[in-house]
């Protein structure tokens, strides 16, 4: 029920606020929120990604805004529980708790959770989160050399 409620959280997250995440011209000191990883021989370049705080867990998604709406493809991530600083987390099955990583290839596809891996906050400031991920799904398929910053919410 956790991981239910957890990606559904970061789902509607997802949705309705990476939008607002990215955005196009205005100053170049302003931060660039993306996330960035190989799946198999697909590349995810995401164009929007967003952390936010669940009581102690933190979710992190990345996807490509298009028409102003953040879609698939799309990876989350959970770290649960995360310890609001720089360091490394195991991402294994997420049942019935714990850490774990999410990719869903396109609308209506199946979410494929990580078996394996692991994600390394590298950088947290009151406004951005920093890192890197890579994982295998249980279904074989590897996300691999992931990287992201995300805005905090």
């Amino acid at each position: 029920m956790h991981h239910l409620k957890l990606s559904l959280l970061i789902a509607l997250l997802g949705f309705t606020v990476l939008s607002g995440c990215s955005s196009s011209g205005g100053s170049s000191s302003s931060p660039t929120y993306s996330m960035h990883a190989t799946i198999g021989t697909t590349t995810l370049n995401g164009t929007a990604c967003i952390a936010s705080l669940l009581g102690s867990d933190l979710g992190i998604s990345g996807s490509t805004v298009t028409a102003g709406a953040g879609g698939p493809p799309q990876i989350n991530i959970n770290i649960s529980p995360w310890s609001g600083t720089t360091g490394t987390t195991s991402l294994v099955a997420p049942l019935p708790t714990g850490s774990f990583g999410e990719y869903t290839a396109s609308t209506g596809t199946i979410t494929k959770v990580s078996q394996t891996g692991s994600v390394t906050i590298t950088a947290v400031s009151s406004t951005t989160i920093t890192g890197t991920f890579s994982f295998t799904c249980s279904d074989g398929t590897v996300v691999s050399a992931g990287t992201f910053t995300a805005k905090r919410s």
